[in-house]
């Protein structure tokens, strides 16, 4: 009760025998140790109280005189200095950790952002890089062809009068295939450009693979006459759909293009369809003349001349259509790959999740 006193009033209590003290005689501390002599004095600084100097002597009464209060009054103002100076240094301690773990945060960020831009630059650096290899294959491409048109012109042209109708149909026959090839390397890359503006939603709705897949066979199916080629199908079932009907087109009639041109005359393409741990697979396989395993580990990446080889009947071709395979199908969340052997032939299998999800 006495600290609680001091600390209420703010006030120094002296007192000389404190069983005899009124105030303070019923106190059961005071009472149960005896206490006789009692000092409270409150450490103020600066008008707050920081703490009390409590001293008690239980073995003499009146042993506070005013030599020992002078000497306490004095150790208590240095003691209420000192607490000031060990609140105000914890109190900077505190905010100097503060900042140093903020300044250390705000470095880590910025180390952070730092490697994340160094990350996005070297990307962009092999994305420029893979860009001019990517253009200078097509112009490569381009050229020929346009370049074959050209001369099979200016024949033509020189000698126009001394050239039966036979050979000058062969002439335009000739024509007629290199602007196809022109083209169709065209058409791939207007599709590709506008997948990478992403200015090709994917909208599905429900097929049924089975007349999806005839359908697509019937657009090759003149190429395929031309080599004597026999196209089977093997469905697992009659299986309903939804996907992408354009961009799955693509992709079949891209993989066949490719079947066609590297099979030999009478030679044998197979497609298998079926269901795979809930991915519709489709397989085309033929027995042409397939490619090395170095020319299958690019057949995906843009920027690399994966052509290494004319078709069987002096077909040509960028290997774009292959990117936009490979980018028609991650667009349904699908895989494709290619599995091939020289001499023997190659099958190129993909998988999109058989979903009955219509999404417009």
């Amino acid at each position: 009760s006495i600290v609680r006193f001091t600390e209420r009033t703010q006030e120094l209590v002296i007192i000389g025998n404190a069983q005899q003290e009124s105030r303070f005689c019923k106190d059961a501390y005071v009472v149960d140790y005896k206490v006789l002599s009692v000092i409270a004095i409150p450490i103020i600084h600066q008008s707050k109280l920081g703490g009390i100097l409590y001293l008690e002597n239980n073995l003499s009464a009146n042993v506070f005189h005013n030599k020992r209060v002078s000497l306490l009054a004095i150790l208590s103002a240095q003691l209420a200095v000192s607490l000031e100076n060990a609140r105000l240094f914890n109190s900077l301690d505190q905010k100097v950790k503060d900042r140093t773990q903020e300044i250390s945060e705000k470095n880590i960020k910025l180390l952070h952002q730092k490697l994340e831009l160094e990350s996005i630059s070297q990307k962009l650096k092999e994305l420029n890089s893979t860009k001019d290899r990517f253009f200078s294959i097509i112009a490569h491409d381009l050229r020929g062809p346009l370049g074959t048109s050209a001369s099979l012109l200016e024949v033509m042209l020189a000698d126009f009068d001394e050239f039966s109708k036979e050979e000058m149909k062969g002439f335009i026959n000739n024509l007629k295939l290199s602007t196809d090839q022109t083209f169709r390397l065209l058409d791939d890359l207007l599709l590709w450009a506008k997948s990478q503006r992403n200015e090709i939603i994917l909208h599905s709705k429900l097929h049924n693979v089975s007349t999806f897949i005839n359908e697509n066979i019937l657009l090759i199916r003149p190429i395929a006459e031309k080599k004597n080629v026999t196209v089977d199908v093997v469905f697992d079932a009659d299986h309903t759909v939804a996907f992408d009907g354009d961009m799955i087109s693509t992709v079949v009639r891209n993989v066949l293009n490719n079947s066609l041109k590297y099979v030999h005359v009478n030679g044998e393409i197979l497609i298998s369809v079926s269901l795979d741990d809930d991915n519709l697979k489709i397989s085309i396989k033929d027995n042409g003349i397939g490619m090395p395993e170095f020319v299958r580990r690019k057949l995906f990446t843009v920027g690399e001349k994966v052509t290494s080889q004319l078709g069987t009947k002096g077909e040509k071709g960028s290997g774009l259509g292959l990117i936009l395979c490979y980018e028609f199908i991650s667009q349904h969340n699908g895989k494709i790959w290619v599995e091939s052997e020289p001499s023997v032939g190659t099958e190129v299998t993909f998988t999109i999740p058989a979903s009955s999800q219509v999404m417009e």
